[in-house]
Order: structure tokens, then C-alpha cells, then sequence
């Protein structure tokens, strides 16, 4: 069965690799009219292989960061609704085309902040954490994914 991600109006269970779903949905869900806006929201699970500090949101936000490296007009905010994410004081991370090439500029290379699972780190650094403090609810994690109508890629 295919991951949860992958089925539109289904929550997103799954780990962070096979779940990036709202990330790569302009190249593999039906095409939308943009301007657009699709959400999702779920909880994610992340494979620890790394000694880094974040969270599932911010990972899966990093993990979005390199697939819209080459797209321009969309963004991607992945956030906890009860305002926190991981042993961290940010709920998530926004992301969009131009994130990546931030980094680089920087000197910071995103796809080992991913590997070592060091994702609050990396928005840190780049000012691109998503901080709400305790919302004092918590509904399930949130992705919303915005595709402005001069998107090249929708």
C-alpha cells in the first residue's frame, strides 16, 4: 500500500523520506490552478541517524528545502500546532526555492544538516524557524504547501 502521504485527503503517517508528500504533489498529484494551497497534516516519524538537534516538522521542512531547490514561487511551512517541535523552542521551519541557495551562500551544506539530523540548526542559521511559543492545544502536525500563480513549475 502506498505511504498515507500519497493519498489525497489521508494524513500523513510515515517517515520523513517517503512522506515529503505535499513537497514534490506539483510533480505527482493532478494539476491545480494556481494560485494554490494545499495542506496536509499528520504526524511524521523521523530515522535517527545523526547527533543534531530537531524536529520531525523542521526535518521534514529541510528535507522540502532540497526538493524545491530548483523551484521558484512555492513555499512550504511544516509547524506542530501546539508550538513545538522536537526537544526545541520552534514549532517548525519555513522553506521555499530560494532556501537552499542561502545556505550554500553560507557556506552550510543542507543535505548534511539532514543526515545528521540537525535541521534547527540549520533554520538558525538562516533565520527560517517557524517559532508560535506553547499554543496550549495540540491538533496534529500541519503542512501547507503555497504555489504563487508565477511558479514556473506548476
Amino acid at each position: 500500500m502506498p505511504p498515507a502521504a500519497n493519498v489525497p485527503g489521508a494524513p500523513v503517517i510515515s517517515e520523513i523520506p517517503v512522506c515529503a508528500a505535499p513537497v514534490p504533489a506539483p510533480r505527482t498529484c493532478p494539476k491545480v490552478p494556481a494560485p494554490a494551497c494545499i495542506l496536509a497534516g499528520g504526524e511524521t516519524t523521523v530515522r535517527i541517524q545523526g547527533r543534531g538537534k530537531g524536529g520531525r516538522n523542521q526535518e521534514l521542512a529541510l528535507a522540502g528545502a532540497l526538493d524545491l531547490k530548483d523551484w521558484s514561487h512555492i513555499a512550504l511551512l511544516s509547524a506542530g500546532t501546539d508550538g513545538t517541535d522536537g526537544p526545541t523552542d520552534a514549532a517548525g521551519a519555513l522553506v521555499d526555492g530560494d532556501t537552499c541557495r542561502q545556505a550554500w551562500q553560507r557556506g552550510l551544506n543542507p543535505a548534511a544538516y539532514l543526515e545528521n539530523n540537525d535541521s534547527y540548526n540549520f533554520f538558525d542559521r538562516l533565520g527560517q524557524l517557524f517559532k508560535t511559543g506553547p499554543t496550549r492545544t495540540n491538533v496534529m502536525d500541519l503542512m501547507c504547501l503555497l504555489v504563487d500563480k508565477r511558479s514556473s513549475h506548476w
